[in-house]
C-alpha cells in the first residue's frame, strides 16, 4: 500500500503548527469525513479530490489497524478529472473548421467561422462530460510523519501534491511548507553546523586547463 510497497518519488512538506505524536480513532474519522465522493456528476473541466484508505483507487475503508503505523499516518488522496484532453480540443476545432470551410478550403477562416467553431467544440465537450467520457481518477499515496512533522505526497505532479496539501491543511487544520532539496540543505547545514561550508561549495572542475567557469545563480524570472 503506497509508501509500503517500496520506493516512489514524491513532495515532502514540513507541519508547522501540529505537536503530534501518535495518531487515534480521531484521526481516521477526519479521513473518513473528507473521504472521496463519487455522487455528483463531474461537469467539463471540473475536479474533484478527497480521501481513501489506501489500498486501492476505490478503498474507503478506513481503520485504525490499517492507516496508523505507530507515529505514521498512511493512506492516500484521489483526484477526479473530467476534463477533454487538449489535444482533442484542438482536432475537433480542425474539424470544425474544415466543415464550415468546405466550400472555400483555401481561404482562412473567418473571425465569425472561428467563432462558431469554438462554440461547437464547447458543445461537444460539454456532452463529453455528461457521458463521463473522459472521466479520469487518480491515486496518489500519503504518509504523515508526526513524530517528525512532516508530510509526504507521493508522486510526480506538482499540482497533484498542490491539492494534496491544499487537502490536509483543510481537513485537519494544518500550516504546511513545501521542503525543497535548498531547505533540507540548509537544514542540514545548521544542525551539523556546516553553514560555512554549504556557503563556499562550488561546482566539481572537470576542465582539465585548471580553469574555473563563473557561476550566476538564475531565478528563472528576471
Amino acid at each position: 500500500m503506497g509508501f509500503l510497497s517500496g520506493s516512489m518519488t514524491f513532495e515532502s512538506y514540513h507541519v508547522g503548527n501540529s505537536k503530534l505524536r501518535t495518531f487515534d480513532d480521531e484521526h481516521v474519522e477526519t479521513l473518513e469525513q473528507h473521504a472521496i465522493v463519487e455522487k455528483q456528476r463531474l461537469l467539463n473541466d471540473q475536479a474533484r479530490a478527497g480521501f481513501l484508505a489506501g489500498d486501492h483507487l476505490l478503498d474507503r475503508d478506513f481503520n485504525l489497524e490499517k492507516n496508523v503505523f505507530g507515529d505514521v499516518l498512511h493512506f492516500a488522496v484521489r483526484i477526479d478529472t473530467n476534463q477533454v484532453p487538449t489535444a482533442i480540443r484542438r482536432a475537433w476545432l480542425q474539424i470544425e473548421l474544415a466543415i464550415l470551410t468546405a466550400d472555400s478550403p483555401e481561404r482562412r477562416p473567418t473571425k465569425a467561422q472561428r467563432q462558431e467553431a469554438k462554440d461547437a467544440v464547447e458543445a461537444r465537450c460539454e456532452a463529453a462530460a455528461r457521458s463521463a467520457q473522459f472521466h479520469k481518477m487518480q491515486q496518489f499515496p500519503v504518509l504523515w510523519d508526526a513524530k517528525h512533522r512532516q508530510l509526504y505526497c507521493g508522486g510526480t505532479s506538482a499540482s497533484a501534491s498542490d491539492v494534496c496539501s491544499d487537502l490536509m491543511a483543510k481537513a485537519f487544520d494544518l500550516e504546511l511548507s513545501r521542503l525543497s532539496s535548498g531547505r533540507l540543505a540548509l537544514q542540514w547545514a545548521s544542525k551539523t553546523r556546516q553553514r560555512k561550508a554549504m556557503n563556499e561549495v562550488m561546482p566539481s572542475n572537470l576542465r582539465r586547463d585548471g580553469g574555473r567557469a563563473e557561476i550566476v545563480w538564475w531565478d528563472g524570472q528576471s
